[in-house]
Parts: C-alpha cells; structure tokens; sequence
C-alpha cells in the first residue's frame, strides 16, 4: 500500500536486466567474442522483444553499435535503455488496467448500482492518479540528474578555460571555481604586497577592491 507503480517498475527493471544479460551473453560484444565470426551473429527480431517496449525498440542497427563501444560506454547506455523501457512498460500497465477498470464500469451489473458504479470509479481514478504520481516523480528524478551532470560539466568547462588562461610561466594562485546553491561561481584571485611596495591594482588613497566591505586598506574603516 502506497507504493503506487514502484514496485511494478522494480519488477520490469530486475526483468530487463536479466534479459539484456542473456541478450548479451549469446551475442556477445565485439571485444568478448570469442572470434569475430561469433562477434558478427546479430540476434533475431523477435530476439529483441524482451528487451524492448512498444516506443522504444530495440534494432539490430542499435544493438550493434551499442557492441562497438567502450564497455563502460556501454554499460551506462545499456543502464539507460533499461530505465527508458521499464518507465514505459510500467505506465503501459498502469493505462491498460485503468482501461480495463472503466470498461467495466459499464456493464449493466455495475451502472445499476451505485455503490458499484462509485466503488468502479474510485479503482479508475486511483489507477490514474498512480500513473501521474509515477510519471511525475520519474520527471522529478531525471531533471535532478541533468542538473547534476550539467552543474559537473559547467565546473569543468570554467576550470579549463582558467587552466587555458594562464602561460605555462605563471606562479601563484589560479583562483578556481566554487559551486554555491548549484551555480558555477570562480574564486577571486587576490594578491597581497610587502614593505613598501605597492600593489599595481590599488588606487592610492582608496580602499583596496580586494579588501572586505567596511575595511580600507586590510585594517578596520570607521563608518
């Protein structure tokens, strides 16, 4: 109770996983083959059934060029597939007993009773509404991900463009990136002099931009 279509989508994944593992282990990847001969035999059609849904199938155009790549390319779009089709093969029962709970409903022995008709109708609509909390949370889920991936990405793409910046004969702090409520933001670089020399940066007279509000040149301002 209150699991809604998780448990089915569990289910559909476990299933997958172990079709795609059968899948793989009569045709194996271009690497593992044993010669290429072996390397070269494509599964059936219907050999893909298993492994797909009825928006997603799988070819043998596709499953080939998934056993050219990398392994660990591979494991990730074979992980992904399975994800794609278990999230499509669950919605797809939810839908079908929805369909199969309003069609009853409209056999003469349940419309002539009420408390049928409204107990026929309560099954329909809390088919329905596990299909969207479902669909919605699978949403919710993913959108976390892209933006974790691209919060990783954008942080990489930022320290090297700063790596780039900087020749080969720079000495001192590069700065950085920080990653602050999940925006890429680049550490400032500061500098400080000694003696009497001065920093090339400052304005004489002026506060010291580098210095923290309130402050003038590093020591406490009155305000």
């Amino acid at each position: 109770p209150g699991a809604g279509l998780k448990v089915s989508f569990a289910d559909e994944k476990a299933r997958l996983t172990d079709a795609w593992q059968v899948l793989l282990s009569n045709y194996p990847a271009y690497d593992n083959a044993v010669n290429a001969t072996v390397a070269r035999n494509s599964p059936k059609i219907n050999e893909f059934d298993d492994v797909s849904s009825q928006t997603t199938r799988i070819t043998k155009q596709l499953y080939n060029a998934i056993r050219e790549m990398p392994e660990q390319d591979r494991r990730i779009v074979i992980g992904r597939l399975i994800s794609d089709v278990a999230v499509e093969n669950t919605v797809e029962k939810g839908m079908a007993l929805r369909q199969l709970i309003s069609s009853g409903m409209m056999t003469p022995d349940v419309q002539a009773y009420d408390l049928t008709r409204e107990k026929a109708q309560r099954l329909a609509d809390m088919a329905m509404n596990a299909v969207n909390e479902f669909i919605w949370e699978i949403d919710i889920n993913r959108q976390l991900a892209s933006n974790t991936a691209s919060t990783i990405l954008r942080v990489q793409a930022v320290r090297d463009s700063v790596s780039t910046a900087l020749s080969p004969g720079d000495v001192g702090p590069t700065g950085g990136v920080d990653v602050f409520n999940g925006e890429v933001q680049q550490r400032s670089v500061t500098s400080s002099g000694s003696g009497s020399g001065s920093n090339s940066n400052e304005t004489p007279g002026g506060p010291d931009p580098a210095s923290p509000a309130g402050s003038f040149n590093g020591e406490p301002g009155n305000r």
